[in-house]
C-alpha cells in the first residue's frame, strides 16, 4: 500500500440529526491504495469554545480495488467513521446493520489514482441517539512521499 502525501480533492458533508451541518473541503489529506486496500480522508483543525479539534471524515475498503459500488459490511471491509468538529470520539456505522456505501469511478493502480463517491450514516459511541448523514466525493492521486 502507498503511503504518499496525496494530490487532488476530499469533500465531505455532515449532516447531523440535531439539524447542524459541516461541510469540509480544505483538508489534511489521507490516501493509501493497493490492489486490495483503499483508505481515503480529510481531516481539519477548528477551534471549538478555545479548544483545537481535528475533525474529519474516512472511507476504507479492504477488497479488490475497481470501478464499483463497495457497500458498507458488519465486519468493516467497506467502511467510514466522521469525526463532529468537538471534543468527541469517532462517529461509526452500526455495527449489526450498517447504511452505506462508497462507489469507485475510476481507478488506475499505475498512476495511484481514484476518483469516487460516498454516502453512509453513523452514529455517536457515547450516545446513539446522535448520528449524522455523511456524503461526499474525491478525486485523488498519492504524491511525493512524506
Amino acid at each position: 500500500m502507498s503511503n504518499k502525501r496525496p494530490i487532488g480533492m476530499f469533500r465531505a458533508v455532515a449532516k447531523e440529526n440535531d439539524g447542524t451541518q459541516h461541510e469540509q473541503t480544505r483538508t489534511d489529506l489521507t490516501f493509501s491504495i493497493s490492489e486490495n486496500a483503499l483508505i481515503a480522508g480529510g481531516f481539519d483543525f477548528v477551534d471549538h469554545e478555545g479548544q483545537k479539534v481535528y475533525w474529519g471524515v474516512m472511507i476504507n475498503i479492504q477488497d479488490t480495488i475497481k470501478p464499483g459500488t463497495f457497500k458498507f459490511t458488519p465486519k468493516g471491509e467497506t467502511s467510514g467513521f466522521y469525526n463532529p468538529p468537538r471534543p468527541h470520539s469517532s462517529w461509526v456505522p452500526d455495527g449489526t446493520n450498517p447504511e452505506g456505501e462508497i462507489t469507485l469511478t475510476e481507478v488506475d493502480h499505475s498512476k495511484k489514482f481514484a476518483h469516487g463517491t460516498f454516502s453512509f450514516e453513523v452514529f455517536n459511541r457515547h450516545n446513539s441517539n446522535e448520528s449524522a448523514k455523511i456524503t461526499g466525493a474525491f478525486s485523488l492521486t498519492a504524491g511525493a512521499e512524506d
